[in-house]
């Protein structure tokens, strides 16, 4: 196994120090993510500069538990403010962990550009987190290939070290990941990464590929707070920049006090006008479910990718099955009245 050696004095007293708070951390036991309990990230797309100035911010957050082959997992929303603002919170996917340490992620749909999630299949089940990682182990067999950023990306991660911080009045375990470019990382128990709650170890945007349609885009994502019914937390890495610039909710400036912007559960609005598709992508037999505030009966229209109208059915309930193998595999779209958009494939 390859490994990049940094020759320098601070880099050896770093690590001496980080190891030696490693085998303090093993004493304290495990953190599991609170989805049940109100957790809100924060996350901002910055220029990795002293001087950056910051492109838009995300907030994420679980609300409410879906059963999907019998396997309990929280609804997860998103929410971008600066350039790009949505209004409400975007349904994104569905997100649990498991007993044994690992989190899990389920996609909604792979187009939603401005959250990072754009080179993932819809429907499909990812590994996004496994804290039985140990010190020394690579992340390449740990987190699905469509996290590496390029196809022919040769960069690997690994764990260098878990050491101690506090939160709150606790302390958790962190764990500390560098690659072959210089590049670290931070995960923390129960918060997630540093980068990001949903692309633990990768930026979200790169130019070209997760985020195409932007001209000028950031070249990274940083996590800036968190905060549940039980903690709050502030990513102690962005203490050189709290203040140093003033806040305009509508330029979307990272300032000292953006973490505090969502200040209660009830502030939180979501997006019900999403129908969903149940698998997606499928082989032509799947199902819908419109949100229960839809007015029935109501019209649904099916469209190829072309904008022609391949049929319409009339809905007289929230759910529905339909197998649609005859039609040729493709991309196809699904709306209603008063429904958003929502796009099927075809295999």
């Amino acid at each position: 196994m390859k490994y990049l050696l940094k020759e320098t004095r601070l880099w050896i007293v770093v690590m001496t120090l980080l190891v030696s708070s490693s085998v303090i951390a093993q004493d304290v036991p495990y953190t599991p993510f609170n989805f049940e309990g109100n957790p809100v990230w924060t996350d901002n797309a910055l220029v990795p500069i002293f001087n950056f100035d910051l492109r838009s911010s995300v907030y994420w957050m679980t609300q409410g538990v879906e059963l999907i082959d019998s396997i309990s997992y929280f609804n997860l929303f998103a929410k971008e403010v600066g350039i790009g603002t949505q209004e409400d919170f975007d349904h994104v996917g569905y997100i649990r962990e498991s007993e044994n340490r690992k989190v899990y992620f389920i996609p909604l749909d792979e187009e939603w550009y401005m959250y990072g999630i754009c080179d993932l299949n819809a429907g499909q089940e990812y590994i996004i987190y496994d804290f039985n990682i140990n010190i020394g182990d690579t992340l390449g067999s740990l987190i699905s290939q469509e996290f590496i950023v390029t196809p022919d990306q040769t960069d690997y991660v690994i764990l260098d070290s878990i050491i101690l911080v506090q939160v709150d009045v606790n302390y958790r375990k962190a764990y500390y990941f560098s690659d072959n470019t210089g590049e670290l990382w931070m995960w923390i128990e129960g918060i997630g990464g540093d980068r990001g709650l949903i692309r633990p170890i990768y930026p979200y945007y790169l130019e070209g590929v997760c985020n195409p349609y932007a001209p000028i885009g950031p070249v990274t994502n940083v996590l800036t707070c968190y905060n549940d019914d039980d903690i709050y937390y502030q990513n102690s890495y962005l203490d050189i920049w709290w203040g140093t610039l003033n806040y305009n909710p509508e330029e979307g400036l990272l300032i000292d006090d953006n973490c505090n912007l969502i200040l209660s559960k009830d502030e939180l609005t979501v997006d019900n006008n999403r129908v969903r598709i149940s698998p997606n992508p499928n082989e032509g037999g799947f199902s819908i479910t419109i949100p229960e505030s839809a007015r029935l009966p109501i019209e649904m229209y099916l469209y190829d990718i072309q904008g022609s109208q391949i049929f319409n059915l009339e809905l007289t309930s929230i759910s529905a099955s339909l197998n649609l193998s005859h039609l040729t595999p493709g991309v196809y779209f699904l709306e209603g009245e008063g429904l958003k958009p929502t796009k099927i494939v075809i295999q």
